[in-house]
């Protein structure tokens, strides 16, 4: 991994060679190590380290992007080059205002927030033997696991022309496990900061349980159902309200239920939903991809829709007053701003609680291949996965062969009836997870069953 200074030094040597009126160079450097398993046995162990330079180059109002991962001296000026080449073949853009100026807003200690030494210089060994401790006890129990484990240190560093620098390291650690029966699978995962914090025991108990109860499945017939959906359901959910809801151009635009809602009472009271980059019990990076610090944004309170994202354009193009709230997604982009950093407040119910006063309902381990239906309504199409199970008078009983759904998440935000005590912290991308519950809702449609 390339260090802040040699980060910097770089920047400077593109910034100096770079023709246009700003510039700003975006690196991103990566050390990535991964175990996978499958049919119980390790078959592949591998290591990669690479860094990206992207360079955007400003010329008027027009607006170029370039990227390479040559690193030499050549490389950096054909990059820095192309950047001003491409600006100058575009069409001036009217909502962009410029490059961030230096401020004070980010302090030395962000730096490395999220950042564990045991994760970026775990040795191979120890994530092969985190792969036996999943394979011996899927073999044991007469099934067959897969998965993979992987540590990954990261750093993110932007400088600009106009004298802004940045700087972050972070690392994460990531083991999921499917283990597979005959006739069902079952499901786990954790990611954490620290490597420390993966317990492979744990999680292959939990996928060998569930892949063990998941063995010959019932038809379940089509129709609406209550349901307790876990984490990474949950997860899933969260991930697409970032994505089609609180984006802050989707707003702007009028492709989101915000847009119509603001200040309204859409999901359960219950239910609270933010972002913050700072926080460091999820995977944190303190800054977004054009340098503006990131700011904590409360987007549901108490189940009232309170804000969006933004970044530097979308907010320029909405106008009013709005700022940059520290949401960019690396350039090119004309997507908007993104929420990459979720949380969902926890309740106060146990597994039991979740499940009590369900007469015949499902229990969703997690969903499969969503895809979006409606953006304004948040209505979505997918599939349950390694681990659906029938809920009888309070009690998981047996289990159905996955399920086909579509239905409105924003409608089952807003049918929540409980919300667990734990969360879990799903990585979603480079620098980017959601934390979440385990949450019980009142109804959720099912369309059929699935070919799996």
């Amino acid at each position: 991994m390339l260090s802040e200074h040699q980060l910097q030094a770089l920047a400077q040597r593109v910034l100096g060679l770079s023709q246009a009126d700003e510039t700003e160079v975006l690196l991103l450097g990566q050390v990535s190590r991964l175990t996978r398993f499958a049919n119980n046995t390790i078959h592949q162990n591998v290591a990669e380290s690479n860094v990206q330079v992207r360079v955007r180059a400003i010329v008027g109002q027009q607006v170029g992007v370039a990227t390479t991962d040559d690193v030499t001296d050549a490389g950096l000026a054909g990059v820095a080059e192309r950047a001003v080449a491409l600006a100058r073949l575009q069409t001036a853009d009217p909502f962009f205002t410029g490059l961030p100026e230096p401020d004070h807003a980010l302090s030395g200690a962000l730096i490395d927030l999220g950042y564990a030494e045991a994760t970026a210089r775990c040795a191979p060994e120890v994530r092969a033997r985190a792969a036996g401790v999943i394979c011996d006890a899927a073999e044991r129990a007469g099934l067959v696991g897969s998965g993979a484990f992987s540590t990954v240190e990261e750093a993110a560093a932007l400088g600009n022309s106009l004298g802004l620098w940045r700087y972050h390291v972070g690392t994460t650690a990531k083991l999921n496990t499917v283990v597979m029966g005959a006739t069902g699978s079952g499901w786990a995962s954790a990611a954490s900061s620290d490597v420390a914090d993966i317990h492979p025991a744990e999680l292959a108990h939990e996928a060998v349980d569930i892949a063990t109860r998941a063995q010959n499945p019932t038809d379940l017939p089509p129709g609406e159902y209550p349901v307790v959906l876990g984490s990474d359901a949950v997860a899933d959910m969260l991930g697409f309200f970032g994505y089609v809801s609180f984006n802050g151009l989707a707003v702007h635009e009028g492709r989101s239920f915000v847009a119509s809602r603001m200040g309204q009472q859409v999901m359960a009271p219950t239910v609270s939903i933010w972002d913050d980059g700072r926080d460091p019990t999820g995977l944190p990076l303190p800054f977004d991809f054009e340098g503006v610090a990131k700011q904590r944004v409360s987007l549901v309170e108490n189940g009232v829709v309170k804000a969006a994202v933004w970044d530097r354009r979308s907010a320029a193009k909405a106008g009013g007053g709005r700022v940059s709230t520290g949401h960019a997604l690396p350039a090119p982009n004309n997507y908007g701003a993104l929420p990459a950093h979720l949380f969902m407040k926890p309740g106060t119910a146990s597994r039991e609680e979740l499940l009590a006063g369900i007469e015949r309902g499902v229990w969703v381990t997690r969903f499969w291949y969503t895809r979006v239906v409606h953006p304004l309504e948040v209505v979505m199409t997918g599939m349950t996965r390694d681990g659906t199970f029938l809920i009888e008078n309070g009690k998981v009983t047996r289990p159905v062969r996955n399920l086909r759904f579509t239905h409105s998440y924003l409608a089952a935000m807003a049918d929540v009836e409980a919300i667990s005590a734990e969360t879990k912290l799903i990585e979603s991308g480079m620098f980017g997870a959601v934390r979440a519950p385990t949450i019980r809702v009142r109804r959720f449609t099912f369309t059929g069953a699935t070919q799996e």
